[in-house]
């Protein structure tokens, strides 16, 4: 009802004067809402006809774009979209959301380089504590994805150091130590720290009850085992992610259950399955899956092979 009024009073004010250009920019934002695209496709243009440089209406016509299935007109707007917020940087903007935009147009691209030094760029500009903060945050992010762990760990430090209690950050630096099995006692504070923010996220769990495992694997020892599994257990109650169900094989495999161990990762194989670029993982998965089902044949045929032993002797006994 409030949309279609917003919609009556632009159409109102653009009959009133014509030559008011935001009136067709509310106009496609209200067509758009209303799922009215072909109005909102008329407006866009109409729009752009009259700031052509204008950067978020080719983007927001991009999503219209791609709500009616045009990807030729999605992927025209896209780049007229990533060529202007270039030209802008290049011409020293200090629009930081241009900044933040284009990095996102180029991770989209896996143009992860280009990505990384938009927001290099972005950080000789006088910012604010939180702008600061985001901004090595997602270069620690950008980083990650590009396999440079150091420089994510530098990027992360710099992010908790502007914002301490920056729980994202806490878990993302406790969960990178726990994958490369270092400072281990270190990731479990910092994985805890996020956790007194968000208890019950899944994904934090999961990340303590990783570096507990690692941690197990590390010294030998059956409790952090068996603190990996009740957290992993709590983690999936909040969150069913493949990957925590991976972790959860992992540990029952370390304890002998190896029946438990199948079913976890019998389970991490279905949700991969489901989930678009992930034939790595499934693979792994299924080579994790074949090798315990053949020890436990092996273990099997050893046990048979004990008994009718035992047997035999029992016969052959004076």
């Amino acid at each position: 009802m409030i949309l279609k009024k917003a919609l009556e009073y632009f159409l109102k004010a653009k009959k009133a004067d014509p030559k008011l250009g935001f009136t067709s920019f509310y106009l496609t934002l209200c067509y758009d809402v209303l799922k009215d695209y072909d109005n909102a496709i008329k407006e866009a243009l109409v729009f752009l006809e009259k700031e052509p440089e204008n950067w978020a209406m080719h983007l927001a016509l991009s999503e219209i774009y791609e709500k009616t299935k045009n990807e030729s007109g999605r992927n025209e707007e896209l780049k007229k979209t990533q060529e202007i917020l270039k030209k802008n940087i290049d011409a020293g903007t200090t629009n930081t959301k241009e900044y933040f935009l284009l990095c996102q147009l180029y991770k989209n691209q896996h143009k992860i380089d280009k990505a990384i030094s938009v927001i290099e760029s972005m950080k000789l500009l006088s910012l604010d504590k939180e702008t600061l903060r985001d901004a090595h945050f997602l270069l620690a992010n950008l980083y990650y994805d590009n396999q440079k762990f150091d420089r994510t760990e530098e990027e992360l430090r710099m992010t908790l150091k502007l914002d301490p209690d920056f729980h994202e950050a806490n878990n993302f630096l406790g969960y990178l130590f726990a994958e490369n099995n270092k400072n281990l006692d270190e990731a479990i504070q910092l994985i805890n720290r996020a956790l007194k923010a968000q208890p019950t996220n899944g994904a934090y769990l999961d990340s303590l009850g990783w570096a507990y495992y690692k941690k197990a694997q590390l010294e030998g020892r059956t409790d952090h085992l068996v603190t990996a599994l009740k957290n992993l257990s709590e983690a999936v109650q909040h969150s069913e992610e493949p990957d925590i169900y991976d972790h959860m094989g992992e540990v029952y495999y370390s304890l002998g259950y190896w029946n438990e161990a199948i079913a976890a990762w019998e389970k991490a194989h279905a949700l991969y399955t489901q989930m678009l670029n992930n034939d790595t993982k499934r693979k792994q998965i299924e080579a994790k899956l074949e090798k315990i089902k053949k020890l436990i044949s092996v273990e099997e045929s050893d046990s048979r092979v004990m008994k009718q032993r035992m047997k035999v002797e029992t016969i052959f006994q004076p």
